[in-house]
């Protein structure tokens, strides 16, 4: 994630349901530090995930093999406090929001290709 520049976990496990983390994220001009939560981890195929702090959400990543290839779909729910817009400031900052998560997605391939 390349918007994320900062992880701390809270607690010592490092993967599986349960692990904590505090990330720091940076999204021109805004900045937010959240507390991560994952909530579902099954190896290889699944990772969900809840944030909380400025903007509050529910995500998940899911692969999946297709032709040879995998699969990677993420998908989240957010929330905005309503001192952000709430619903019309979600909607405002969908294209961005996507942008940056499509970014992060090429960076992804681009790395684990090699």
């Amino acid at each position: 994630m390349h918007d994320a520049v900062r992880i701390d976990f809270v607690t010592n496990q490092r993967d599986g349901v349960g692990t904590e983390f505090h990330c720091a994220t940076r999204i021109e001009p805004f900045r937010t530090r959240d507390l991560m939560t994952i909530t579902e981890w099954i190896d290889g195929a699944t990772m969900g995930v809840r944030h909380q702090g400025l903007i509050t959400g529910e995500g998940r990543f899911v692969l999946s093999r297709v032709e040879g290839a995998t699969r990677v779909e993420w998908r989240e729910v957010l929330h905005f406090p309503w001192w952000l817009g709430g619903t019309i400031g979600a909607t405002i900052a969908k294209p961005v929001l996507r942008f940056v998560w499509r970014r992060n997605l090429e960076l992804l391939v681009r790395r684990l290709s090699g």
